[in-house]
């Protein structure tokens, strides 16, 4: 690339990024000409491209990405002077941010789910409650169905790919029932970085870039089906982690598959039991200790899980990932997942299936 062009891209970082901001300003405008406009044939060709491939390109490119900077460090860095590192390192932040945003990263930016739906923005101590409990006796009946005991927890060896598959009548039903998109034919994928991305406390992720919903294939089995859902609702276009929570639990609650609602379930269950220890212990321990004696070894489970990995760098890893949600307007930073709970609450509480 010419030097001088290296300078326009360098000096385009902030026209870019106030152009962004002002888009993001008018979430009317992100949700008509983007989010149901643009991204619909951006993510048809995404998906297209690389959808039907078995594994994550997205985990090959970023590896490569990674030996090629190891590479430089090591071997050219010496050899380049600081104005070409300057020009190089503004023309690939303007390379990124801009595909970033083109390609999946205006959806920060569209209308909340909670408008679209008009589900409110708070909820009630008492309908938390009320919808804790009912989630609770679903997850019971659901937990026996599996198990045909209430002591033995679920697990399972279904791939992810299958997961996705079961999860489509889930997602079919959102598209007709709340107009949330439909998934065509865009898969989940076993992410190749599962090793890393369990160090750094993740359950799986959507690269912006291909499109892919990347879950984590060493988490405890029984959580798997709510990571892909919550994946592949980023893949429609929310953005935001509480409403992709908020579909995934959805998608999971409204599928055919056993397996696959027990998994949304306890989701939205711990969800809501997250908030109602904050905000009523003694309801919270009385609703917990209703619960099948299986599901609370799943739920140890996913503890164990996650202390076994806890490291020192996780904090870092997490605090980073933080700042990114608030740079892209989630205030609440990697707290708003737990934000899903009061479109939970406000959906359970006037559905009747």
């Amino acid at each position: 690339m010419r030097p001088k062009l290296k300078i326009i891209l360098t000096l385009s970082i902030l026209p870019l990024y106030l152009f962004v901001k002002f888009l993001g300003s008018h979430p009317a405008w992100v949700e008509s000409y983007y989010s149901r406009g643009l991204y619909v044939p951006v993510s048809g060709i995404q998906n297209f491209l690389f959808g039907w491939m078995p594994w994550s390109f997205g985990d090959i490119v970023y590896l490569l990405i990674l030996g090629y900077l190891l590479y430089w460090v090591i071997f050219k860095m010496r050899q380049t002077t600081i104005k070409q590192m300057f020009l190089n390192l503004g023309v690939s932040l303007f390379l990124i941010y801009f595909l970033f945003h083109l390609l999946w990263g205006f959806n920060y930016y569209r209308e909340s789910i909670s408008t679209q739906l008009n589900l409110g923005n708070s909820c009630q101590l008492d309908e938390l409650v009320g919808v804790t409990e009912r989630l609770a006796e679903s997850l019971n009946s659901v937990h026996l169905s599996i198990t045909s005991n209430d002591s033995s927890k679920v697990e399972h060896h279904m791939s992810i790919g299958k997961i996705g598959q079961l999860l489509r009548p889930g997602f079919e039903h959102l598209n007709q029932t709340l107009n949330t998109g439909d998934l065509d034919s865009k898969r989940a994928k076993a992410s190749l970085l599962s090793v890393p991305l369990t160090f750094m406390g993740f359950s799986g992720y959507l690269n912006p870039f291909t499109l892919e919903a990347q879950a984590n294939h060493l988490v405890p089995s029984y959580s798997l089906a709510g990571t892909v859902a919550h994946e592949q609702a980023h893949q429609l276009g929310y953005a935001a982690e509480n409403e992709a929570n908020f579909i995934g639990v959805l998608a999971c609650y409204y599928s055919k598959d056993s397996l696959v609602r027990y998994s949304g379930i306890a989701m939205a269950l711990r969800i809501c039991l997250n908030e109602l220890y904050r905000l009523d212990k003694e309801k919270y321990f009385q609703i917990v200790g209703q619960l099948n004696y299986g599901i609370l070894l799943n739920f140890e489970e996913s503890r164990l899980f996650w202390d076994r990995y806890n490291n020192p760098l996780e904090p870092f890893f997490k605090s980073g990932y933080n700042q990114y949600l608030k740079s892209n307007a989630q205030k609440a930073g990697i707290q708003s997942y737990n934000e899903a709970v009061v479109l939970i609450v406000n959906f359970f509480k006037t559905d009747k299936t």
